[in-house]
């Protein structure tokens, strides 16, 4: 039961940050670049974390882009925390960033889209382990399960959403992650 809290979590961050890096974020940049591409990441692109599960504990976050598929690139996300470790598998469109399949622990989710309400948006700055980078802080209300989710996302830097820190609270728990390093395969 624990464990499921964890993917609960994990699902919720990742999924939203998804959907951010695929609408919010196109939403947000297309005034300022046309012609930027969100969804631009490539087989081998990496991004870890270090992840904050309030009581439970701290844990790290590995995500991995880990193949092509027709238009979409599975990404996977693996989670060590204190209740043992989470793999999360997305296969996220190219296109408009949707969530195609999901899978957690080897058994597919059936993934329905989130309803999110923007709070804000502006422009910051964020020190973490991986440097200081310039961001875009935005605040959430994920009306479907109602999370509050707040993120500095830097997707023209940073791969696989471009998350640099980000939290989720919901109820009693709140899961934050700091980027500790990232890497992109060459473009």
């Amino acid at each position: 039961m624990k464990k499921g809290i964890v993917t609960v979590f994990l699902s919720v961050l990742f999924i939203t940050s998804a959907q951010a890096s695929g609408s919010l974020l196109v939403d947000l940049f297309l005034s300022q670049a046309r012609t930027l591409d969100v969804i631009d990441w490539k087989v081998g692109d990496a991004a870890n974390y270090n992840m904050q599960l309030g009581f439970i504990g701290k844990g790290t976050v590995k995500k991995t882009a880990t193949k092509e598929e027709e238009g979409a690139i599975w990404i996977e996300t693996n989670a060590k925390t204190p209740l043992g470790d989470e793999r999360v598998e997305t296969l996220i469109s190219r296109a408009d960033g949707k969530i195609l399949k999901l899978i957690v622990n080897g058994q597919e989710q059936k993934y329905e889209e989130h309803e999110i309400e923007l709070i804000s948006k502006d422009a910051a700055e964020i020190t973490v382990p991986a440097g200081t980078f310039k961001t875009i802080h935005v605040k959430v209300k994920d009306k479907t399960d109602a999370s509050d989710v707040e993120a500095w996302i830097n997707p023209r830097d940073i791969p696989l959403g471009g998350i640099v820190k980000s939290s989720v609270a919901k109820s009693f728990l709140t899961v934050t992650l700091e980027l500790t390093s990232f890497s992109r395969k060459e473009r």
